[in-house]
């Protein structure tokens, strides 16, 4: 019974090495094939995902941003998309709508006004952060919970701004 038990397990053992070594031999050659494919320029059939023990070691430094701005495919599979910048115009009009907004609803945070706006808050810290710089608004909090409050400056800066862009829009429309 005993030579038995350890033959049955020998031969589950043998089995299992085996189908293992032909798994990791087909992953070698799918990943040469592929290497060979991308040296080319054909492109390469997607391979399926494999877990990893520990996710965030998987996802490592290859997926921030790629230093040359072309769009390739990182470890996660995500496109890298080049972001562009917003022009000054686009700046001030986000400017003037979170003004218009904390006037409205002082005290609030970052978030609260993000959801309000039903913009990301990453879109709203530039704008935020160069009102503060400029003394348009004064902050209460740290971080997370800092709170936005507008200042005497704010009601002089939109006054400012308003008589401008009317000036340029009759500029504008002038022959």
């Amino acid at each position: 019974m005993k030579n038995q038990s350890t033959t049955q397990i020998a031969d589950l053992v043998e089995s299992f090495v085996s189908d293992l070594e032909q798994a990791m031999q087909q992953t070698v050659h799918e990943t040469a094939l592929n290497l060979v494919r991308e040296a080319l320029g054909d492109a390469p059939a997607p391979s399926p995902r494999r877990r990893t023990s520990n996710p965030r070691k998987a996802r490592g430094s290859s997926s921030s941003s790629n230093k040359s701005g072309s769009s390739s495919k990182s470890s996660t599979g995500k496109k890298n998309k080049k972001q562009t910048r917003r022009s000054e115009e686009e700046i001030a009009e986000t400017t003037n709508i979170i003004l218009a907004h904390i006037r409205a609803n002082p005290g609030e945070r970052l978030e609260q006004i993000g959801l309000a706006l039903g913009t990301p808050t990453k879109g709203l810290k530039r704008p935020i952060a160069n009102m503060v710089s400029e003394g348009v608004l004064h902050t209460e909090g740290q971080r997370r919970g800092t709170k936005y409050f507008t200042t005497k400056k704010a009601a002089t800066k939109s006054a400012t701004k308003t008589k401008a862009s009317k000036a340029n829009k009759t500029n504008e429309q002038k022959p």
